[in-house]
């Protein structure tokens, strides 16, 4: 009697278990979309580099100003008083008291200063260089917006689990309570019960933490943290991975990946600095013009000067005290070191490409059996509870059985989101992640 009593109360506690991901929410959620374009407007390290890319555009323009002519423009003017005491005989001091002004308009065009063209060049990688580290800053924001979003959604989908056992739980332990207050059911089923609960309790403190830690770093990129995210439904089906062939995903690594390009020309920006250096040891020839008056106003004396010159103007380096050689040393030796980083560069690259691959494809194969034991575990829930009416199973077999079902919802959904974020991760890796790939998997997602 006490069993049969308590088991219809779990079948009553159990059928009133909210499912976790379906249930409806208060307000809309925010969209990945919405998310990225709040990213967009209030991250810092995207507006920092930003910043970076337009102070690098600039290098160019002071690589030029080295191969254009300076031009200058001086005026003077003064007033003078001169005493002069000689050593006549007998003394006379005699004293002068006039007026100077003038200016001077001088320009130097370089007509050959091979460090300076050297260091043109140098800018024009600086500035496509630029290009790349944003292109790369702006890549990095969408991965660190793919990953926080699915890591709340994660999260999320992790409390409401154990959200929803604590509910059953909850209206379980009370229903026990009454019943064995009555005299219908025994100690051991209200402590069997109170131990399950303590559990859960457990299990929603630590997914409660682990949540409000995934939402701050969701904080930190967007400034703030929406109530509720659009998740991924159980039916969902996700995209598949095209093409799935690793060396078609590596060759598009070595060929699109921001980080390798921004070596590349890290590597050419040091090949360069050698020959600036190098540069060093050339003469130089400047074409320089000056015209200029001064003009002397005195009591008893004016006079005006008018000069005009124009000329060549070579500089033969003799010695630096071997400065200039130690310096292309040093330069031989970064080139190599950049070169030796872009190899590093490539191998960091391509393992991140094959980690995401194979994250790919072992998520595909988790939500297919996620749904297998999904299906199993619905079909076992049914038969437990037919088992019950039957007196064959008891109320730990029908309470197990809807945990396991609760579990595998769980399970599923974290497949599912853990499979769109190493899809995006993957094409972040080969650099092709472009805005209408969140389009894409934005329209997955439940608003």
């Amino acid at each position: 009697m006490y069993r049969r009593f308590l088991n219809n109360l779990i079948v009553i506690a159990i059928a009133t278990l909210p499912l976790p991901l379906l249930a409806a929410q208060d307000k809309k959620p925010a969209s990945l979309l919405q998310i990225y374009n709040s990213a967009l407007a209030n991250d810092p390290t995207l507006s920092a580099a930003h910043a970076s890319y337009q102070a690098q555009h600039e290098k160019t323009s002071q690589g030029r100003a080295k191969l254009l002519p300076v031009i200058k423009f001086n005026a003077h003017g003064e007033q003078v008083s001169q005493n002069i005491d000689n050593s006549l005989t007998p003394p006379a001091i005699t004293g002068y008291e006039f007026s100077r002004s003038g200016y001077l308009l001088s320009a130097v065009q370089p007509l050959y200063r091979r460090q300076n063209f050297a260091y043109y060049q140098h800018t024009k990688i600086e500035s496509q260089a630029a290009d790349d580290q944003f292109g790369f800053a702006q890549l990095d924001l969408m991965s660190r917006v793919i990953n926080a979003y699915f890591d709340v959604l994660i999260a999320q989908s992790t409390l409401t689990s154990v959200q929803a056992q604590q509910t059953a739980l909850t209206d379980l332990l009370s229903q026990v309570k009454a019943a064995f207050n009555a005299g219908q059911a025994m100690a051991v089923d209200v402590n069997e019960v109170q131990a399950s609960y303590a559990m859960t309790r457990i299990s929603v403190i630590s997914a409660t933490n682990d949540l409000a830690a995934k939402k701050q770093v969701l904080t930190t990129i967007t400034g703030s943290t929406p109530s509720q995210l659009a998740g991924i439904e159980l039916d969902q089906e996700v995209p598949p991975l095209q093409p799935n062939n690793l060396a078609y995903w590596e060759k598009a690594a070595l060929e699109n990946a921001p980080a390798i390009r921004l070596s590349q020309k890290g590597l050419l920006m040091a090949q360069n600095e050698i020959q600036q250096y190098k540069a060093g040891h050339y003469p130089t020839l400047d074409l320089a013009l000056q015209y200029g008056t001064d003009t002397i106003d005195a009591s008893n004396f004016n006079s005006t000067t008018d000069e005009a010159s124009l000329g060549l103007q070579l500089e033969i380096p003799l010695f630096s005290g071997g400065e200039t050689s130690s310096l292309v040393r040093e330069s031989v030796a970064n080139g190599k070191m950049a070169e030796y980083k872009l190899h590093e560069i490539i191998n960091q690259q391509l393992y991140q490409v094959n980690q995401a691959f194979i994250a790919v494809n072992n998520d595909d194969l988790m939500i297919q059996n996620a749904k297998l034991a999904y299906q199993a575990n619905q079909s076992r829930l049914t038969s437990t509870r037919q088992g019950v009416s039957a007196g064959i199973r008891n109320s730990a077999d029908v309470l197990n059985a809807q945990l396991e079902l609760t579990e595998s919802q769980r399970i599923m959904v974290t497949a599912k989101c853990s499979y769109l974020a190493n899809l995006l991760r993957l094409k972040a890796a080969t650099g092709m992640l472009a805005l209408a790939d969140l389009e894409k998997i934005d329209r997955l997602l439940t608003k």
